[in-house]
This record gives structure tokens, sequence and C-alpha cells, in this order.
């Protein structure tokens, strides 16, 4: 049994990912972090990786460590099991394991469930990788659930997709929904400093520069999209492999000069202020936390029909195929939002904050459902 708890002593919790980078995963628990009550919880977090990530400087700031463990690559499997075990031996502090990398949760569980540790297995992904490395993921994830105490999943098709038929609790990615409200002066600001006109149609992409997020569609429905207008731009935000494969698209359509690239930011709500869609056509999504932030601040999503039904909150947002003959519904709709009243959408924006504010997604709402988990598990 774990060790006893009094409810004036910290529970620490660590959090396993591949990177800590503004993925999806590590964006929905470091809003968690930041306002969660640190008398009572403190986190830690275990990489794959050496790379520094995005929220790391954060992290420590907050009074976090963190942890590197070797890539998993089948041809380490001794190296990474002895990691594990180290990291676990000079670190008896922590009570709960809560991993996010699900390739090699199986291992990595059970070393903690041998050292009594109490396990949160988290689902945020409905699909997986093709070809061999999807099989060898397959193949690792069979018995992903051995030895977790509580499975929770971002959406119900994330949690049916890693747990089969066993039970398991969906909970909303939450953040701060105010902090996401529209702003007239940082859609001016923003537009302003990426040399854009007011009238422009500014189209946004947001996520990391990978095949799951479909660059490669949205660039061809802006090869048609061209041919009806010049007056627009596309602003994509995101880092990752295949950004020289983008842009080199690009430029063989003769659409380079209307993109703008954007690595990383944490200004995200002035951006999306600055924007007038949304495109969101991932080949699959745990959930889509993109979409439902893009709601927040009242800005049109026009997303693919694979990401699951939870994102679907206000009438901003709408599903549209992605195979190749759907791609003139996309030119359509996002053609209707070029000629449409910019004014009075613009001024109805706002409102849409409030929406989902009432909504789970709400960090406030979510914080609890979290300190609840980890208060029961600890204190066992």
């Amino acid at each position: 049994m774990n060790k006893n708890k009094n409810t004036n002593q910290i529970i620490k919790i660590v959090h396993v990912f591949g990177a800590l980078d503004r993925g999806g995963s590590e964006t929905m628990i470091m809003n968690l972090y930041r306002v969660i009550d640190k008398d009572r919880f403190q986190f830690d977090f275990i990489k794959h990786t050496e790379t520094i990530g995005a929220y790391e400087a954060e992290i420590r700031q907050l009074g976090g460590n963190i942890f590197s463990v070797p890539r998993y690559t089948i041809y380490n499997h001794r190296h990474y099991v002895t990691a594990w075990n180290n990291l676990i031996t000079d670190h008896p502090e922590w009570d709960i394991v809560h991993a996010h990398m699900r390739s090699t949760a199986h291992m990595y569980t059970k070393l903690l469930k041998k050292a009594d540790k109490k396990v949160i297995i988290h689902s945020h992904s409905a699909s997986e990788n093709k070809g061999i490395k999807g099989s060898v993921q397959q193949f690792y994830q069979r018995n992903i659930t051995e030895f977790a105490d509580i499975l929770l999943a971002t959406s119900k098709a994330a949690g049916n997709y890693l747990f089969r038929k066993k039970e398991f609790n969906v909970i909303s990615n939450g953040f701060c929904v105010s902090d996401f409200k529209f702003d007239i002066h940082k859609r001016t600001n923003i537009r302003a400093s990426l040399k854009i006109a007011d009238q422009t149609l500014l189209l946004g992409m947001v996520g990391r520069l990978d095949k799951v997020k479909n660059h490669g569609y949205i660039i061809d429905v802006l090869t048609e999209f061209n041919q009806m207008t010049h007056d627009w731009r596309l602003l994509i935000i995101g880092k990752g492999k295949l950004e020289d494969n983008i842009k080199q698209t690009l430029k063989a359509r003769k659409l380079l000069g209307n993109t703008i690239f954007i690595e990383s930011t944490d200004e995200m709500s002035s951006y999306y202020s600055s924007m007038d869609v949304l495109l969101f056509p991932s080949l699959r999504e745990g959930l889509g936390n993109v979409a439902i932030e893009a709601q927040a601040n009242g800005l049109n999503v026009v997303s693919s029909n694979t990401v699951p039904l939870e994102t679907n909150i206000t009438d901003r947002i709408e599903y549209l195929p992605i195979d190749k003959k759907s791609m003139n519904k996309w030119v359509r709709k996002i053609e209707s939002i070029y000629t449409e009243d910019k004014d009075s959408y613009i001024e109805s924006r706002t409102r849409y904050n409030e929406i989902i504010e009432q909504t789970e997604f709400e960090l406030s709402k979510n914080v609890r459902f979290y300190e609840k988990v980890y208060g029961d598990l600890g204190e066992h």
C-alpha cells in the first residue's frame, strides 16, 4: 500500500510525456498546473527526449522537476528499463504517475506499480500511426490497462480506441476560457505586425507540422480558392518535421507569398482574434483543443468530420469530409465567410466566450475533477 497520507502532506504526481512542447496534452496539464492547489499537489515531469521543450522554464518556475529517459527503440530495451528503475529508486516521494505517453506505458507503469505507485493512463488520441510504426505501437499497447488504477480520456472516441471495453472517465481538456475572449485591439495589433489589411481574409492553421494535421489538403483547397480571390493570407502556427515540405509545396503552387509561419507563441488568443477562419482538417484527433479555443474566441471553424463531436459547442463550427471530391465544399465555405459582412461578424464574436464558460472546458470546473482524483488516489 502507499504510505499513509494526511491532508497536510503534498501529493507528488509525475507526468510522463514524449516531450514538453505546446502539444494538446502538454498544454492541458500546464493549464492545470498553473491553478492547482500547490499546498496539496506538486507535479514533476518525465520526457523521452533531451531536447528542451517550450514549457520547461515555466515548469521549473512553478516548482516542478524535469527528468529524461531515452526514447524507446526496441534495441535499447535494457537501457530503457534501467533508466526507469533508476528514476523510481531515486524518487520515492512520487505517489502517482499520470501517463500521457502511451506507446511504452505498459513497461513503465509495470515498474512503477511494483514500486507501489498509483497509476493513471490518459488517452489523448483516437487512432494510431499507420504501417510498421503503428503495428509496433499497437503491440506494446495491447495490455496498457493492466497496471492502471484509473483510466481517463479526452473524448469517448479516444477512450474507446485505447481502452476497448474497459471503463474510463471522459474529462475535457480545461483552459481559462476568459483568456481567449475576442479582443478587437489584439486583432488590430497582430494584423498590423503581420502587415495584413483589415479586409484581407486571414485563415489560420494551428498545430504541429505533421502528416496527421493534413496541411496538404488545405494547400489543395487554397489552390482552388486562390483562383477566385488573391485577398487572403494563411497563418500557420506550429513547428514540425514537415515544415520544409509544406513550404516547398506552397512555393510550387505559388502560394508561399500568401503564407506566414510562426513556430510557437504564448499569445494564442491574440492570434485567434486576428483570424477570420480556423481551418482544422486533421486526419484524427483525440479531442481537438484548438477548435474549442477558437470557438471561445468566436472564430469560424471549418473542421474535418473526423474530429470528435465533443468539439461541437457553438454554431461557429462546421464539419466537412476531407476526401478529394469534397474540396469544393471547403472552397465554398471559405468563400462564404470571405463575402459575409465583416463588421457584424466581428461584433458578434465576444458573446461566444460566455457559451464556452458554461461548459466543462472551463478550467475552474476541470481543476476540481483532478484535485479529487489525485486526492483520492494519493491519500489511500
